[in-house]
């Protein structure tokens, strides 16, 4: 019994050996922190430029001016001077009725009124003479104004059977061919002025302060692809929608081309303020922990170096720096995350769209070595 005791005594001794010469050569590796190792990263440069603060909305076009012509006479067309999409100018024929009836009444009429204006100064000389009475004059008075007033009328008649652009626009589609009877009412066709359109958008409450007359806007539009349409504000609500707590706003864009269409919708940039020669970075590159915002910076060593710095102006996703950077430094956009103070920094292919060339990928050791 003693010499099995003696044998089980000896056992954890000997385990302990066998692992301390296994070991042997072999120390236990530090401990390794998670950011010692290369992090790919996108990276972009501190750039001076031009800055917008601005907030992007959705806008519906409108025409600023449009109108369906009607007949203000009992006719028939005589001559359409347009086609379908023709664009027009303020003044413009458009339509000539038949006018032989109007024409006839207008000189009828323009003798009654020659006859008429003859009494009433001869019933005037009477008046003077006393052969007349003043019930008299006054009768021959009224009948010189009736017919005056029936010379206009019918002057009016004859001016109606001609119908003009009232302003400059494209005839929208029509029914109408020569020779049609028309009456007094009838809808003929549309007119829509496509220059300037009306853009209206509505304006969240916490933005509505900072809007103004001609504030400067942008719309693009899925229709043309990287175009960019400016205008200017030309009329604010003056209530909010109690509904979602909007203001209406209107802006004109000029559009003498013709390329955008009433009814189009389009994406508003709404310019606040612009600043010139600004440091900025994209503003996915900034962190913050509290107001404080900071960067990582890709030092001249290639290293992560983490800068606290102030911010400004931000828009078109960019932010102003005001402290902390200089003017071509680089700073991480994407990928800060998994860096620590020192991590060394592989620029991504990404980087190029910010012009910063990527780090060439390792070469490959060659056979045999």
């Amino acid at each position: 019994m003693a010499a099995r005791s003696d044998s089980i005594s000896w056992f954890p001794v000997l385990v302990a050996l066998l692992v301390s010469v296994s070991s042997c050569g072999k120390p236990v590796p530090p401990a390794r922190g998670g950011m010692d190792f290369p992090v790919q990263a996108v990276v972009a440069p501190v750039v001076k430029g031009a800055l917008e603060e601005s907030i992007r909305l959705v806008g519906s076009l409108r025409a600023a001016e449009e109108v369906e012509l009607v007949s203000e006479v009992d006719s028939q067309i005589v001559e359409l001077k347009f086609a379908e999409g023709d664009r027009v100018r303020k003044g413009q024929v458009l339509i000539v009725l038949d006018n032989v009836r109007f024409k006839a009444g207008l000189d009828e009429a323009k003798a009654r009124l020659e006859l008429a204006t003859a009494e009433w100064q001869r019933g005037q000389e009477l008046l003077g003479k006393k052969t007349i009475t003043e019930q008299e004059a006054d009768r021959l008075l009224f009948q010189q104004r009736s017919a005056d007033a029936a010379v206009r009328m019918t002057q009016e008649q004859v001016d109606d059977a001609v119908i003009m652009a009232p302003f400059d626009g494209v005839i929208s589609e029509h029914a109408l061919s020569p020779g049609q009877i028309v009456s007094r009412g009838q809808k003929l066709v549309w007119l829509v002025q496509t220059s300037p359109l009306e853009v209206e958008f509505n304006v969240p409450e916490r933005y509505v302060s900072q809007i103004a007359p001609q504030q400067k806007v942008e719309l693009e539009s899925v229709a043309f692809p990287g175009r960019k349409f400016a205008g200017s504000v030309d009329y604010i609500a003056p209530r909010l929608d109690d509904r979602n707590r909007t203001a209406l706003v209107k802006a004109r864009l000029p559009n003498e081309d013709g390329l955008l269409k009433p009814g189009m919708y389009g994406t508003l940039n709404l310019i606040f303020r612009l600043r010139q020669n600004v440091l900025t970075v994209p503003e996915a590159a900034l962190s913050f922990q509290g107001d404080q915002a900071s960067v990582v910076v890709m030092n001249a060593q290639g290293k992560a170096e983490f800068r606290k710095v102030g911010t400004g102006l931000r828009g078109q996703e960019k932010a102003e720096v005001t402290e902390g950077l200089a003017e071509g430094e680089r700073v991480v956009v994407e990928g800060y995350q998994k860096m620590a103070p020192g991590t060394t920094v592989l620029i991504a292919p990404e980087s190029e769209r910010y012009g910063i060339r990527p780090t060439p990928p390792p070469s490959s050791a060659p056979a045999g070595s």
